[in-house]
């Protein structure tokens, strides 16, 4: 199981978590990014050229964004 698809899983416990300030709110924001990429993906762009865009759409630069896929694709 992915980090991306763990929170997708849990996402109402982990809204929990942050109002209660266990976990850090980035993860929303790092869930959203991801989720913006892989909607890049399916439409049938590169890796490169979703992550781009995705960055673009959050004003998040290209280092940023392949970080947090990395990320979101590690298995936990």
């Amino acid at each position: 199981m992915t980090r991306f698809e763990y929170i997708n899983e849990n996402f109402e416990r982990i809204k929990k978590d942050i109002a209660n300030r266990i976990t850090s709110a980035y993860i929303i924001k790092h869930f959203a990014i991801y989720g913006r990429y892989q909607i890049y993906r399916k439409q049938g762009y590169n890796k490169t050229t979703a992550a781009l865009y995705a960055g673009d759409d959050y004003k998040v630069t290209d280092i940023a964004v392949f970080k947090i896929i990395n990320q979101m694709e590690t298995e936990i």
